[in-house]
C-alpha cells in the first residue's frame, strides 16, 4: 500500500480531465465546406486510467518486478480503479479480519471501531492498495491524477507514476502468491508481530518498486513520491511520519539488507517473518523465533485499570516493540546515540491500552537488564522536554503546552510527570498526563487522557509493582 501522510491530501481534488477525441462536432451530412474553413485538428490522447492502458503498463512492470524480486507470479494480477467498489468498506472488512486473528483478546468493539477508523482514513489517503482478501490491486483515480502536480512534475507524467505505483501494489500480490499472506497472518503471535510483517511486506514492495523505478530510468521520482511519505533516500525527513517510514524506509532498507545475500535470502523473511521489530533496525538479528516474556506481565498487570478509573474499559494487553518507542523519543537527533543505549538495555516492553467513549489510558511495563537502562531513558526525557513541546504541537498542528515536572505520589528511585495541555476551541483543552516511575531496573507507566486522574495515578503505579513484585 502506498501512503500519502499530508494532511492537504485528505481533501479529495477535482480530477483532471482525460478525454478521448478532442475536436469540433463534425459537420452535417452533405454539407459543404467553405474553402477557407480550416479542417479541425483531431488530436487523441489515452485515458491514462483506461483498462487498454492500465494493462499495457501492467504488461510492462511485471516481467520488471519479476526479475528484481526472483519470483514469477503464478496468476497475473488484477487492477480496479477504487471508485468502481465500497472502497473503505473493502478496507474495514480486511483491517477487521486482520485485527480479529491477531488479537483475539482484544473487544471486538475495539477491533472494529480500530478497523472502521482505518477505512475511513486509507481510502482517502492511499495511492494504492493490495486487497488482502480480494487478491485485487486497487487505484484511487482521483488521488493519483493529481499527483504529478503535488511534486511537481509534467501532468503527461502520470503514465511514469502509474507504473511505480502498480509495480509496488503488485509486489505484495507476488508476495501473498508466494508466501499465503492470510495464513502468515493467522499464526501471528502479538500486534507487536504485525508491526514488524507491516516492515517487511512494505519493505519488500518498496524495495522492489525502486529497483523497478533503477530500471526505467525514474529514480528521482521514485524519491519524490516518497517524499509525500515524509522521508527520503537520507531517511526520516518529518517525525510526525515515523511510523510510515519504519514500514516503507526501514523496510526497505531491511529487505535491501538481506538481498545483497541473494534472492533465498530476501525471501527468507519475506516467507517466515521477524518475530519483532527491532529485527527491522538490525537486519543481522533477524529470528522467526518468538520471544519468551521473562515473567506473565499479563498477570501482574491484571485488574490495575480498576485502579485508575473503575468501570467497564475496553482492554488490549500486548508486547510493545522498538518501532513504538523509538517513534516517542525521534524528537531530537542528537539524542541517536543515548536512545541506542538505552534500548539496548531493554529485556521486555508490555502495555495495557485501556479504552471509553469519554477517555483513553495506558499502562506499561518497561524491563531493563539492570538500573544503567532506567537512567539512561530519565536522562532522555528531561533533555527532550522542549523538542516534546515543538513535535506535540507540530503533530497535533496547533500549540501544545507541556508542563514536565516531579512526580511524588508514590516513592521511587526518580519519577517524572508530563502534562500536555491540548486546544480544542473556545477556550477549552483536554489535557493528557503521563507519569514516568523507577525502581530498580523496572519503569512503570502510567498515561491518562481525556480526564483527569489525580491520586488514582499513583495508586496505579503501586498497582503495578504489587502484581510485579507478587510473580
Amino acid at each position: 500500500m502506498k501512503h500519502l501522510t499530508r494532511s492537504t491530501w485528505s481533501v479529495l481534488l477535482a480530477p483532471l480531465l482525460f478525454g478521448g477525441l478532442l475536436c469540433s462536432p463534425p459537420a452535417a451530412a452533405g454539407a459543404q465546406k467553405k474553402k477557407d474553413t480550416p479542417v479541425p485538428l483531431v488530436v487523441e490522447t489515452v485515458d491514462p486510467f483506461s483498462d487498454e492502458n492500465l494493462e499495457s503498463i501492467l504488461n510492462e512492470v511485471q516481467p520488471l518486478v519479476e526479475a528484481a524480486a526472483g519470483r514469477k507470479f503464478k496468476t497475473k494480477p488484477k487492477l480496479v480503479l477504487s471508485e468502481d467498489v465500497d472502497f473503505p468498506g473493502l478496507i474495514t472488512a480486511e483491517m477487521q479480519w486482520i485485527l480479529g486473528e491477531v488479537m483475539p483478546d482484544t473487544p471486538e468493539l475495539m477491533r472494529n471501531n480500530m478497523a472502521a477508523q482505518s477505512g475511513r482514513s486509507m481510502s482517502r489517503h492511499v495511492l494504492g492498495k493490495y486487497g488482502l482478501l480480494s487478491k485485487e490491486v486497487y487505484l484511487p483515480k482521483r488521488l493519483l491524477e493529481d499527483v504529478p502536480s503535488h511534486i511537481e512534475v509534467d501532468s503527461e507524467r502520470i503514465n511514469d507514476v502509474l507504473r511505480l505505483i502498480i509495480a509496488h501494489e503488485i509486489t505484495h500480490a507476488l508476495n501473498d502468491q508466494h508466501a499465503d499472506l492470510p495464513a502468515q497472518v493467522s499464526v501471528m503471535i502479538d500486534a507487536e508481530q504485525l508491526t514488524a510483517a507491516g516492515g517487511v511486506w512494505e519493505g519488500l514492495a518498496t524495495w522492489v518498486e525502486g529497483e523497478v523505478a533503477r530500471n526505467l530510468g525514474l529514480k528521482e521520482l521514485f524519491w519524490k513520491l516518497n517524499g509525500l511519505q515524509g522521508w527520503g533516500p537520507n531517511g526520516l525527513e518529518n517525525v510526525s511520519a515515523w511510523d510510515t517510514w519504519a514500514k516503507y524506509g526501514l523496510g526497505r532498507d531491511f529487505i535491501s539488507h538481506h538481498a545483497a545475500s541473494g534472492t533465498d535470502a530476501l525471501w527468507e523473511p519475506v516467507v517466515d517473518l521477524p518475530a519483532s521489530t527491532s529485527m527491522l533496525f538490525r537486519p543481522d538479528t533477524y529470528s522467526s523465533e518468538a520471544p519468551v516474556p521473562p515473567r506473565n506481565y499479563n498477570l501482574a498487570l491484571k485488574g490495575v485499570d480498576q485502579k485508575l478509573s473503575k468501570g467497564d474499559w475496553m482492554i488490549s494487553n500486548t508486547r510493545l516493540g522498538e518501532v513504538d518507542l523509538r517513534g516517542e523519543t525521534i524528537h531530537d537527533e542528537s539524542n541517536m546515540e543515548a536512545l541506542d543505549a538505552m534500548l539496548s538495555q531493554l529485556v521486555w516492553a508490555q502495555q495495557l491500552d485501556l479504552m471509553r467513549s469519554d477517555r483513553e489510558a495506558v499502562i506499561r511495563i518497561l524491563e531493563f537488564k539492570d538500573d544503567t537502562g532506567p537512567k539512561q531513558l530519565f536522562e532522555l526525557l528531561r533533555a527532550q522536554r522542549k523538542a516534546v513541546n515543538q513535535h506535540a504541537s507540530a503533530e497535533r498542528g496547533v500549540e501544545i503546552e507541556v508542563i514536565t515536572e516531579p512526580f511524588a505520589d508514590v516513592e521511587a528511585d526518580d519519577a517524572v510527570l508530563r502534562i500536555e495541555k491540548i486546544p480544542i476551541g473556545n477556550g477549552r483543552h483536554i489535557e493528557r498526563h503521563a507519569a514516568w516511575v523507577v525502581r530498580g531496573n523496572t519503569v512503570v507507566v502510567v498515561v491518562s487522557e481525556r480526564f483527569r486522574p489525580g491520586l488514582r495515578t499513583g495508586w496505579t503505579v503501586e498497582a503495578v509493582f504489587s502484581g510485579l513484585d507478587a510473580l
